[in-house]
């Protein structure tokens, strides 16, 4: 899963909202990494490290697994705006 680290600023404009500067229509959630399933894990992107990352796999698992891991973090996420 794509996710922006530290800051909302970090969003493409098309997904910031405008309370945050941006045009998007979506949601922004966040969650604090020690706050993930121990199935999962925050990893930077090579690319774009301060900007952009991944929740991954923590392991080799199937998509089913890792999708389950998704959903039961979903209580640990706050709506941003």
């Amino acid at each position: 899963m794509s996710v922006s680290p530290d800051q909302p600023a970090h969003l493409p404009d098309f997904r910031r909202p405008p309370e945050l500067g941006g045009t998007g229509r979506d949601l922004v959630w966040f969650i604090h990494d020690h706050d993930l399933e121990h199935e999962l894990r925050y990893r930077p992107d090579p690319d774009s490290p301060n900007t952009h990352g991944f929740i991954e796999p923590a392991f080799p698992m199937t998509l089913q697994v890792y999708q389950k891991a998704l959903e039961n973090s979903q209580g640990r996420w706050q709506k941003l705006f």
